[in-house]
């Protein structure tokens, strides 16, 4: 049975996701070690007979499953504060429809948050997969909070998907910034990083599915102006060293002179490391 103020909420936001991504999904949620959670997943407006009826499902079946229908498409940034908004749980986990959360994932997450109270938000390590499931990559990043600092305005360590983090905190600073259509994971993370400890698990505890043909890639491209507004506001606002100035090159560089299919082969074939 639910409780009415579990420890975590699983916060998804969903729009259309396709069957074949969206089971998984929440499979990989019910099924994890740890019990104590809700499984909030914010509709916002889908379409998709299926992806509605889907939810609808799960909500039946499993009472830790809670819908939430915006009542139209109001866009990811502020269907994430309207979860943030509901959340039961003094710890929120992030899983985006696409993905994979691994079984151990909240229970190894939540130890950590337990033994480390000054930590604000917590990622992983991340297996990036393709559309049939198929492991294509890795994503290693650094792990100790100086390391991190000294990494992120240059390029974004945190896998969204992988997020784990105190709602007292993120409600302080303001949640998302809904002016960030894209990027808003980014932003939020520079803002946390900047007055709070963060932290990332060496440990592959979520898988990121990369549609190589789809939204995953083209979203990357997209998102692109809003990382490099992040990173602007970041060091005007959050007092990030003037040095750092340089590092809005790094991205630059990488978007203007490393062609599409350049960019797809390092997703595949390196492991990030900053």
């Amino acid at each position: 049975m639910g409780k009415n103020n579990p420890e975590i909420s699983v916060l998804m936001p969903v729009y259309d996701v396709p069957d074949e991504f969206l089971r998984p999904a929440i499979e990989s949620v019910l099924g994890q070690t740890f019990h104590d959670f809700e499984l909030l997943i914010v509709d916002d407006g889908s379409e998709s007979e299926q992806c509605r009826k889907t939810l609808d499902e799960y909500a039946k079946k499993d009472s830790r499953v809670r819908i939430i229908r915006n009542t139209g498409n109001i866009g990811l940034t502020k269907s994430l504060n309207v979860g943030i908004s509901q959340a039961s749980g003094k710890y929120i986990a992030r899983l985006d429809g696409n993905d994979i959360a691994h079984p151990e994932r909240l229970e190894k997450q939540i130890g950590h948050m337990r033994k480390n109270p000054d930590c604000s938000l917590l990622g992983s390590w991340s297996d990036i997969i393709d559309g049939n499931g198929n492991l294509i990559g890795k994503q290693k990043s650094p792990i100790g909070y100086s390391a991190i600092k000294k990494g992120i305005v240059a390029q974004n360590p945190f896998v969204h998907s992988s997020w784990f983090f105190r709602k007292d905190i993120v409600r302080q600073i303001g949640g998302y910034d809904e002016g960030m259509l894209k990027a808003q994971d980014y932003d939020l993370a520079l803002r946390l990083t900047a007055g709070h400890e963060v932290a990332i698990l060496p440990e592959f505890l979520c898988s990121y599915r990369f549609l190589e043909d789809g939204l995953s890639f083209k979203k990357n491209k997209g998102q692109e102006k809003y990382a490099l507004a992040a990173r602007k506001n970041a060091l005007k606002k959050y007092g990030y060293p003037k040095s750092d100035y340089l590092k809005l090159l790094v991205p630059e560089i990488m978007h203007w002179l490393v062609p599409s299919f350049a960019k797809k082969f390092l997703i595949k074939n390196i492991i990030w490391k900053i």
